[in-house]
């Protein structure tokens, strides 16, 4: 994707969310948080930090750094998520829901 789209294009954008989660599985954990960082700042920037791809990003790099043990940047992630989850979905949707 990043060959034929660039490297901040929606596309490439999700594809790296997807690469960063199979890298985090695997026990890559350093380049799996920087494509988190890519991911979720990309997506934030174009869409929007209330899209709901921009939540799932941003969610998954605060997951990441809680079990990293980096709680104090973790938690204003998810808070922002819970926030973003509750002005988009409202608060009784399951989205918003899994956040609490």
């Amino acid at each position: 994707f990043e060959r034929l789209l660039g490297q901040d294009h929606l596309d490439t954008l999700r594809a790296a969310n997807n690469l960063a989660v199979f890298l985090d599985n695997g026990g890559e954990a350093e380049e799996a948080l920087a494509l988190y960082r890519r991911a979720s700042d990309g997506r934030r920037r174009h869409l929007g930090k209330d899209h709901p791809h921009a939540l799932d990003s941003t969610y998954n790099l605060a997951l990441f750094l809680e079990n990293s043990g980096q709680l104090e940047e973790a938690e204003p992630l998810f808070r922002e998520v819970l926030s973003g989850c509750v002005r988009t979905f409202g608060g009784e949707h399951h989205s918003s829901l899994e956040c609490m």
